[in-house]
């Protein structure tokens, strides 16, 4: 079971968004695991990111935020923007006790 949290265009980065739907999980007791960012939102977030290319094959593959390390999904048709996923810290704990990976076990990564 993973918990979207999506918004729509607004913040002034992409990496602000991202930062502010983590800090909204993790108030929600849920740990974020996955970022899927739109083709629009993935560029920007490649500029944002040191890309000046904007060249998002170049940009990184993980997202280092506030207490957690996140996989990142670029041009994902299934979001318009920007969106975090996590699951429950209890399962997320439970996973990782159990020695599984949780990216593998939740979304095949």
């Amino acid at each position: 079971m993973h918990m979207p949290v999506f918004r729509l265009p607004g913040r002034l980065t992409i990496q602000a968004e991202v930062e502010s739907q983590i800090h909204t999980l993790r108030k929600q007791g849920i740990q974020p695991t996955l970022v899927r960012l739109s083709d629009k939102a993935s560029v920007q977030f490649a500029y944002e990111s040191g890309r000046k290319n904007g060249r998002v094959s170049n940009a990184a593959k993980l997202f280092s935020g506030p207490g957690c390390l996140c996989h990142i999904i670029y041009r994902d048709p299934s979001v318009r923007w920007v969106r975090v996923e996590g699951i429950p810290k209890q399962e997320f704990n439970k996973i990782l006790r159990e020695g599984r990976n949780p990216l593998r076990e939740l979304y095949g990564i």
